[in-house]
């Protein structure tokens, strides 16, 4: 897409008219463009969710991944390896070229963190305590903290499934 074509010429410090290159750049570039923890987990999951997997997205994503998996904190914070994993679980599948350089041990820990997030009692927010009061005086059916994280899922029809 254009937009990830700007992107990654605005990584590789390259004018409008130059073609970037289709490589791994050094960790910190992302950092150093003002991209974040949070915004390459969000970046990774938003182009995932997108599924135009041209050359551009595909170097993006993978140079998103390379950033993360060497954060010189040596950790990320639980929100974002979660978004890492879920971009890495469908690209693993739909674009493997995108995921292609990323490590076996990071990949382990991203799942590591998914399955001690599913694995905790989960606790519904003040926030959706407030939604589920508002859904019950409108006499509307739905469910807390249902399956799959889902915060608050409307019921359309008894028994029915996503």
């Amino acid at each position: 897409s254009s937009a990830s074509r700007a992107l990654l010429q605005r990584m590789q410090g390259l004018k409008n008219k130059e073609e970037p290159d289709k490589k791994l750049l050094p960790a910190q570039t992302m950092r150093h463009r003002g991209l974040g923890s949070q915004e390459q987990a969000n970046l990774a999951w938003s182009l995932t969710v997108l599924e135009q997997y041209d050359d551009n997205v595909t170097t993006l994503l993978q140079n998103v991944f390379h950033a993360a998996s060497s954060n010189e904190e040596g950790m990320i914070q639980l929100e974002h390896a979660h978004q890492l994993w879920q971009a890495f679980f469908v690209l693993s599948e739909d674009c493997p070229d995108a995921v292609k350089f990323l490590s076996n041990e990071f990949s382990q820990y991203l799942e590591k963190k998914w399955n001690e997030e599913k694995g905790r009692l989960k606790q519904s927010s003040s926030r959706h305590k407030a939604i589920s009061q508002t859904l019950n005086l409108m006499k509307v059916a739905h469910r807390n903290e249902y399956d799959e994280d889902v915060d608050v899922a409307i019921v359309l029809e008894e028994n029915s499934a996503w």
